[in-house]
């Protein structure tokens, strides 16, 4: 029988073998650790099954290593950390879905699943284990890049980034992410500088699989064929400064907005530039049918212009009543003082910042309706409007979760869409709507000290968390809205159509 060394020194090679695609070597080396009939070995194996089951696209492979890891858990946590167990568990239950796209597993939503093991990883890891929340944080952005949300999948690999600067499999993606974006920017140009170089920078790295070298290596390629030696050679990426000594309302609103990526535009991402500032997304062209005697109002276009003007003005005004509730330069404590409350004895605040932390989740929240009204009309899917909301607008009946024939989830900006709506129904999310409901139907009350048990209570930091989170979560949402949009006008064009470009109101008539 093999002992705990040797076994050590067969599991390192295997990888090592693994990461140069020699997979006969690594099957050579599971034989042998098969053949030692060790607890131990087969722990181990556990995870090479995970990931040699991902190379070899043997989805029986991973289940063997996932059923492996939860039927002997008690054992496995005397040898591995929680961090590493739910590390292990999400890669293969990612790993399968990669393979199988089997959404369900037993009845369980496996992408909730997935997450939820993630970021459980996550939370249990102290800091000890870097490479597992590395690759944590990049392997979510990796299921976030599957599922169209290509902005939550950039910012999980900027944040493996700012832990390890060199990693591969985060240079490598984050590269990917970027052109898929860059045809909702105007001016795309450093972002496929940004992509270019992420490519380069990867290829430095020791920690890239063999397919991930081979793209990267591919997209260069296809960057130096269509672009000067010169114009490459003379890449650098800057970072647009953020001053911190802000001396009115509009410097901080500026520097909250850009802390906190609030800004609708892409450029809010890379900050490289002027142009990171601002909300400029729009819907840049639409494709339609040339009507004789049509009435302006009546034009599709210029509908769906005023109602995502309208989303982006909620936006905005929602972003404002956060934004003032953090500017503590602005004496709002008249409001405060010309109001009476009644002490409840339970250590509840009420003030007016409060009231607009309150008003600014529930504003951002309403927003997703509105983006479910606009995909009602934009598709022609008459479900009556006083009826569209973002929760039944996928489901052509909601109870049975009967999704809508209508949509084409090949579409990765609708595709997103529907995830955010999963996560808010089944997910970590599902938090933000009880939230909402509280704050809509019943009372949400913010204490210094709340029970841990207390329904519809919390901290003011965790409400600020809540509300930051929420935004974001629209933010993204109004820009998968538009990727939605421009992919399908994209392909639209006909001999008896016409183009229509977005044209500004220009800031003196507004």
């Amino acid at each position: 029988m093999l002992n705990r060394d040797e076994i050590e020194k067969l599991y390192k090679e295997a990888y090592i073998f693994l990461e140069s695609n020699d997979l006969e070597e690594v099957w050579r080396i599971i034989s042998k650790l098969e053949r030692s009939k060790s607890k131990y070995a087969c722990s181990l194996l556990s995870n090479l099954y995970i990931d040699l089951g991902l190379e070899t696209k043997d989805s029986s492979l991973i289940n063997k290593g996932i059923i492996y890891i939860e039927e002997h858990l008690d054992y496995i946590s005397q040898i591995f950390t929680p961090a590493s167990i739910y590390y292990n568990l999400a890669n293969g239950y990612l790993n399968y879905y990669s393979i199988t796209s089997e959404k369900f597993v037993n009845g369980e939503n496996i992408i909730i699943k997935i997450k939820d093991l993630y970021k459980r990883s996550l939370t249990y890891n102290n800091g000890a284990e870097l490479n597992i929340k590395v690759q944590s944080l990049v392997n979510l952005g990796n299921l976030h890049m599957g599922l169209g949300r290509y902005i939550d999948a950039l910012e999980y690999y900027e944040n493996a980034l700012k832990l390890n600067p060199n990693f591969g499999m985060a240079l490598v993606n984050k590269g990917l992410c970027l052109l898929k974006l860059r045809f909702l920017v105007n001016h795309d140009d450093l972002i496929l500088k940004d992509s270019y170089l992420s490519f380069k920078k990867a290829l430095k790295s020791n920690n890239l699989t063999f397919s991930a070298r081979n793209i990267a290596q591919e997209h260069i390629k296809i960057f130096e064929e269509n672009n000067s030696k010169e114009f490459l050679d003379n890449i650098k990426i800057s970072r647009f400064k953020i001053n911190d000594n802000y001396t009115n309302l509009e410097e901080f609103s500026n520097v909250f907005c850009l802390k906190n990526k609030l800004y609708l535009n892409l450029c809010n991402f890379c900050q490289q530039c002027v142009n990171c500032i601002g909300d400029s997304i729009c819907i840049k062209r639409m494709t339609l049918p040339i009507k004789e005697n049509e009435k302006l109002e009546d034009d599709k276009f210029l509908i769906l212009s005023s109602y995502l003007n309208q989303i982006k003005m909620d936006f905005i005004s929602s972003r404002l009543n956060l934004i003032l509730s953090q500017y503590n330069k602005l004496d709002l404590s008249f409001i405060n003082n010309n109001v009476i409350i009644i002490d409840s004895y339970d250590y509840e605040l009420h003030n007016i910042r409060i009231q607009l932390l309150k008003d600014s989740f529930k504003n951002f929240y309403n927003i997703l309706d509105k983006i479910a009204f606009f995909i009602n009309f934009y598709l022609d899917l008459n479900i009556n409007k006083k009826q569209v909301n973002f929760k039944g607008l996928w489901y052509k009946d909601f109870k049975k979760k009967k999704i809508r024939e209508t949509f084409d989830f090949e579409n990765n900006g609708l595709k997103a869409l529907f995830n955010i709506h999963e996560d808010i129904l089944y997910g970590e999310e599902k938090k933000l709507n009880d939230i909402r409901n509280a704050l809509t139907h019943r009372s949400l009350k913010i204490k210094l000290y709340p029970k841990e048990d207390e329904n519809d209570a919390m901290t003011e930091e965790e409400l600020l968390e809540a509300v930051i989170k929420i935004s974001k979560i629209v933010r993204n949402a109004i820009i998968y809205l538009l990727y939605f949009v421009d992919t399908i006008e994209s392909e639209k064009q006909t001999d008896n159509s016409m183009v229509l470009f977005a044209s500004e109101i220009p800031n003196d008539l507004k």
